[in-house]
Formats: structure tokens, C-alpha cells, sequence
């Protein structure tokens, strides 16, 4: 069933980001104690795909537009990013889930997101 909001999308979409079993990111979520998130755009689907596809981190970010945050660099050109204070976590199998305080939030110049659902990506 699809779901029926636009807060259910979008939890949706971060559950698929967050819930990746990666030690390395875990323990640098654990030891900053703070992070940022950037929302990227439809138009930015091209890094979606670059971030999903396993390669070590440094590569990831090697030719990507960022900025500085307040918190964390933040990718350019996205529809929207937060900062944010990490208040717990909770062990989910082999997965955390960290709890969070938003301490900022941003608009971007994008004006559709981009969300991962069924396989492929979606401008919503």
C-alpha cells in the first residue's frame, strides 16, 4: 500500500538512507553527537545513485558541491537540509536508530524531492 502522505514519504525515504548497516557511519553519528541532513532534489538523482552504489566514502564526496554548515557540509543545490542533535539511539537488530533535536532548518533551490520507492526514483 502506498503511502498516504507526504510525512509517510518522507519517513519512508529516510528510513531507507538511515537504515543501512554500516559501522563506520554509525560510530561517526555516535562520536559527533551532531549531523546534517541535505534532502536532495529530483534533480539530483545522479548523486543519489553515486551515494547508493557501495563505493568507500571519500568517493562518494570527490567532485560534490558542498558548503560549510553549521554542523556539517551540506550538498549544494538540494531542496532543503537540517542540522540536528542527536538525543538517543536505540539498537533495531543490526541497525540504530538515532533520536534526534532539529536544531535547523533550511530551503533550497530545489522544488521537487527526490524519493527511492519501488526500485527507482521518484520527483515528488
Amino acid at each position: 500500500m502506498p503511502p498516504s502522505s507526504r510525512r509517510e514519504r518522507t519517513r519512508e525515504a529516510i528510513e531507507h538512507a538511515l537504515h543501512q548497516p554500516v559501522t563506520e557511519t554509525r560510530e561517526l553519528l555516535r562520536s559527533a553527537g551532531r549531523f546534517a541532513v541535505s534532502l536532495l532534489g529530483a534533480e539530483q538523482e545522479d548523486l543519489a545513485r553515486r551515494f547508493a552504489a557501495g563505493y568507500p566514502p571519500i568517493v562518494h564526496w570527490q567532485g560534490v558541491p558542498t558548503r560549510e554548515g553549521a554542523v556539517a557540509p551540506l550538498i549544494e543545490g538540494a531542496l532543503g537540509w537540517i542540522d540536528a542533535e542527536t538525543r538517543a539511539e536505540h539498537d533495531a537488530g543490526d541497525h540504530t536508530l538515532f533520536v534526534a533535536d532539529v536544531l535547523a532548518i533550511e530551503h533550497g533551490p530545489s522544488r521537487q524531492a527526490l524519493v527511492y520507492r519501488e526500485s527507482t526514483y521518484h520527483a515528488i
